[in-house]
């Protein structure tokens, strides 16, 4: 359907026309949650179509019904100081094209202004039918959790990232180098850092479903879980090992603070009596000396001479690759082309005043968090979405402190689709409307 063809409905038929604009987004969040794992593209794809839908949809809707724009000056201030580094870059046509890439912060608000006006389980238990799934259909036809779209969905994402989890430990069960091969398994991706900050994210969101929500359903998440955390050990991924342990240790001190103890203490265990590949690779987080820790201190070095030579603004998007021989005194600026650092990269490419602006972003979010989790209840499905949310966005910094993940476009729409559901559970809980030309608003919680 054109836009033509949805004007001309809306003037018939109101309702009739955003059914199908509803219809759209309900989809694309499904197709978004389900290829999250699988493929950039076709998860992008979904995106930027759920987006151009959500416009659709505001301009359908009643003047009553105004989008909400959390986060919007940090946001905004981080894209304006992005936006002066890239106009005064070493390489401004370098520069744009990475400067472009955060136009997916739009993922953001599309999920906070759409999402909890979907009916997912009216489109599967539609898809259940018509292959004679009944039980399925029924399932979702009589159980109202199902009601909650941002409940639904993020079932789905889990779900997905358990079968990406299975890919990746039958991938090391059948590597011919046996299951602690050096680099680890990359599961359904192609990018093993990719692969494994996915599930860190999935199984933070995950793990706060299973110790939050009183609901049957958690024995599920635990097995699921229990899936992938299997598949994030056999990456032999430090820093998402790290951001994990940092965001369970989170949910468990808000569940109960002597349970903050019990990632430690598995630490622990798993140092004292767990297979040799995994005992090396957690000691040397705090090796020094062990080569890529070195590394990536020459990085960290060369990045802060960068910033003395462009304090304010930095000098670009990807300008390391034209100033790299410009510092022969660090010869690592050759081998990588990034910092393995998303603070210093950003510090060296959009200056103090990028670095400050996107540390807001975080702080505005965690601030905005707290305040939402002093209106939620503590046994409401909110609750644990909203905890959840800030567990997997604590991991995301972690492991950025040692990977440049905020780059990586994979790893960053699903951290701005996460980021945005505490804000999404807060609104879905308002009542439904019996018009019937408001058929896109949310039918509750549960």
């Amino acid at each position: 359907m054109t836009a033509r063809d949805l004007s001309t409905s809306t003037k018939n038929n109101p309702g009739k026309a955003l059914r199908v604009v509803n219809g759209v987004q309900t989809f694309c969040f499904i197709l978004f949650v389900l290829s999250c794992n699988f493929s950039i593209s076709v998860a992008q794809a979904a995106a930027y179509t759920g987006v151009a839908f959500w416009l659709i949809q505001t301009c359908l809707q009643k003047t009553d019904h105004k989008p909400r724009f959390p986060l919007i000056w940090p946001f905004a201030a981080f894209i304006l100081a992005s936006l002066i580094a890239t106009l005064t870059a070493i390489d401004v046509g370098l520069s744009f094209s990475g400067f472009k890439k955060l136009l997916k912060i739009i993922i953001f608000f599309w999920v906070v202004n759409s999402l909890a006006t979907t009916r997912p389980w009216e489109l599967l238990g539609h898809l259940a039918g018509s292959f004679r799934l009944n039980r399925i259909k029924e399932y979702l036809e009589k159980t109202e959790f199902t009601r909650n779209p941002v409940y639904l969905i993020l079932g789905l994402l889990i779900g997905a990232g358990v079968i990406s989890a299975g890919v990746g430990i039958v991938q090391a069960v059948t590597h011919p180098q046996g299951i602690w091969y050096r680099y680890g398994v990359h599961g359904s991706l192609s990018n093993l850092m990719t692969y494994v900050q996915i599930l860190m994210l999935i199984a933070c969101m995950g793990f706060s479903w299973a110790i939050f929500n009183s609901k049957r359903s958690r024995n599920l998440i635990w097995v699921g879980l229990i899936l992938i955390g299997i598949a994030i050990v056999l990456t032999l991924n430090r820093q998402s090992w790290l951001g994990l342990f940092v965001a369970m240790t989170f949910l468990l001190f808000n569940k109960k603070r002597v349970y903050s103890l019990i990632p430690v203490f598995l630490a622990v265990l798993v140092f004292m009596f767990g297979p040799q590949t995994l005992r090396d690779r957690i000691e040397s987080i705090t090796n020094l000396k062990h080569s890529s820790n070195h590394e990536r201190v020459l990085m960290w070095k060369a990045g802060l001479d960068i910033l003395k030579d462009h304090p304010f603004t930095g000098c670009g998007f990807k300008c390391q690759f034209v100033i790299a021989d410009k510092y022969p005194e660090h010869p690592i600026l050759r081998k990588y082309t990034h910092m393995h650092n998303s603070p210093v990269q950003l510090a060296v490419d959009t200056g103090i005043l990028g670095l400050m602006t996107w540390i807001s972003i975080w702080i505005v979010f965690f601030l905005s968090l707290t305040k939402e989790l002093r209106e939620i209840d503590k046994t409401s499905v909110e609750y644990f979405i909203a905890l959840g949310s800030g567990a997997a966005i604590i991991a995301f910094l972690v492991a950025g402190m040692f990977e440049n993940n905020f780059y990586d476009s994979e790893i960053i729409i699903l951290v701005y689709f996460i980021m945005a559901l505490p804000f999404v559970s807060s609104s879905s809980s308002r009542p439904v409307s019996s018009k019937p030309d408001a058929p896109y608003l949310s039918e509750g919680t549960s």
